[in-house]
């Protein structure tokens, strides 16, 4: 499972910088008034935490791959593997609607 660790953290890497990319288009969109949603992603989601921007979503992904690190367990992983499909899918979806603006 060690030799997962390397790939974990270069795709957190990876979505850490497009979150901060969503959440400067994110904050551009609530000053005009847009983006009235309360979470990113809803109650029935596997994150924990409930946020109108990436960031705490990435920051909970990053604390799982930290307690992987510990304890390398494939429920554990199965999960974190999900939620980085969920923030991938969802920031190229952001990223899709940024580029044809």
């Amino acid at each position: 499972m060690n030799s997962i660790l390397p790939h974990l953290e270069q795709n957190i890497q990876e979505i850490y910088r497009k979150a901060l990319d969503a959440d400067a288009h994110l904050a551009q969109l609530k000053q005009q008034g847009m983006a009235k949603f309360t979470a990113i992603f809803d109650q029935n989601s596997l994150f924990k935490c409930t946020d109108r921007t990436f960031m705490p979503y990435v920051a909970e992904l990053t604390q799982d791959i930290a307690d992987f690190r510990d304890k390398a367990d494939q429920a554990q992983l199965n999960i974190i593997l999900k939620k980085m499909e969920l923030l991938y899918q969802l920031l190229g979806t952001m990223k899709n609607i940024t580029q044809s603006n």
